[in-house]
């Protein structure tokens, strides 16, 4: 049966009443289809713009994102701000306590240093007192040498079996320390043996008194002059045996002789003649530069050379080569201050022959055996000394 058959078999308020229900049915479809449509509408709208919301989400978690690190960096910001003033606070301290130091020290720097310059003023009040009281000394000491040598001359002039008497005017009235330097060393009409107080010999008593003096064992002083001496410190006319140096001799003049006098001015060293032909070398030399020729010359039993002389305390490579002149006690005297000036004094003393021979010979020392012959003179001296 249909709806219209249904319709038909229904009374008239029965069909009113299905017509109100259908009504309603009708209403409700249509807001359904019309809610359907809405839904349909909003899908489609919602679809056309979610990438909008998107958007919108995106960056809200950026702006999020980005907030949550800007307040980490300030507050590691404000930490390190913190940490930095409080470093810099420290540092000011610590500089201004460093400026207080440094105060304290440029004060203490400035007391010292006035203290060091009234110490160096009262050193070299003192030195130059010193040097006075060593120039005193020294002729002092020359006074009394002489006065010594001319005993010591007489006495061995005694024993000789001369007669005072037996000297001439002209030795007695002239020493070897009053006649001219150049003169006695170059002049061929001087007899010097007849000259009083020139060409001593050394003897037991004057090692003994020099070794004395300087601080030696007597046998140490006596090895040195065994192996080092020449056993004679003068030549058979009285003047001391020499060697003349010509290349020091060129050193000291600056070479300007080489060209006129090859033989006594050149770099090469050598050239010795030997004996009395040294002084015909020294002569030559003299006319030219009498001091350097002094200073380029070896001198004595102990043949120190005559450059050195401010190391052995004289004033002048004259009064060096006057003392030479005059005794081989003063070469002996001489060579001990020499050595001691070069600290080799300590080696002898110690016996340490080696580094002496080394440090006074030079490398070379080893060819002649120089430690072993000073080591075997020396017992043999005091083997000697004690018999």
């Amino acid at each position: 049966m249909n709806d219209h058959d249904h319709y038909a078999d229904q009374t008239p308020s029965e069909n009113s009443a299905s017509t109100n229900v259908d009504n309603n049915r009708l209403k409700d479809l249509e807001k359904f289809e019309l809610l359907e449509e809405v839904k349909a509408e909003l899908i489609k709208w919602a679809k056309n713009r979610i990438w909008f919301f998107s958007i919108l989400v995106f960056f809200g978690l950026v702006t999020f994102v980005v907030q949550q690190f800007q307040n980490f960096f300030e507050h590691q910001y404000k930490e390190q701000i913190e940490s930095t003033k409080d470093v810099t606070t420290r540092t000011r301290i610590v500089a201004d306590e460093t400026q207080k130091v440094l105060g304290d020290a440029r004060r203490k720097t400035e007391e010292l240093t006035s203290a060091l310059t009234l110490t160096e003023e009262r050193a070299a009040r003192l030195e130059q007192l010193l040097k006075d009281t060593q120039s005193k000394q020294v002729e002092i000491g020359s006074s009394v040498e002489k006065l010594a040598r001319d005993i010591r001359f007489q006495r061995a002039k005694f024993f000789e079996g001369q007669d005072n008497n037996q000297i001439s005017d002209t030795a007695s009235e002239t020493d070897c320390t009053s006649i001219d330097l150049l003169e006695w060393l170059t002049s061929t009409k001087i007899d010097r043996k007849q000259i009083s107080g020139c060409g001593i010999k050394i003897n037991d008593e004057d090692f003994s008194e020099i070794a004395k003096n300087y601080g030696y064992p007597v046998a140490v002083l006596k090895a040195i002059d065994s192996v080092e001496g020449n056993n004679n410190g003068f030549l058979e006319d009285g003047r001391p045996k020499i060697l003349f140096e010509r290349s020091l001799f060129h050193k000291l003049t600056a070479g300007k002789y080489d060209e006129s006098n090859p033989k006594i001015s050149t770099v090469k060293w050598g050239g010795y003649l030997g004996g009395i032909g040294e002084y015909d070398r020294l002569s030559e030399a003299l006319a030219l530069d009498s001091n350097a020729a002094l200073q380029s010359t070896s001198w004595g039993r102990y043949q120190v050379v005559g450059a050195s002389y401010q190391r052995m305390g004289f004033n002048s490579v004259a009064d060096f080569v006057r003392a030479m002149t005059t005794s081989e006690r003063e070469q002996l005297e001489a060579m001990a201050k020499y050595l001691a000036s070069l600290h080799l004094d300590i080696y002898a003393k110690n016996l340490d022959w080696k580094k002496f021979a080394r440090q006074y010979n030079g490398a070379g020392y080893t060819v002649n055996n120089l430690d072993t012959r000073l080591e075997e003179a020396y017992l043999g001296h005091k083997l000697e000394g004690q018999n």
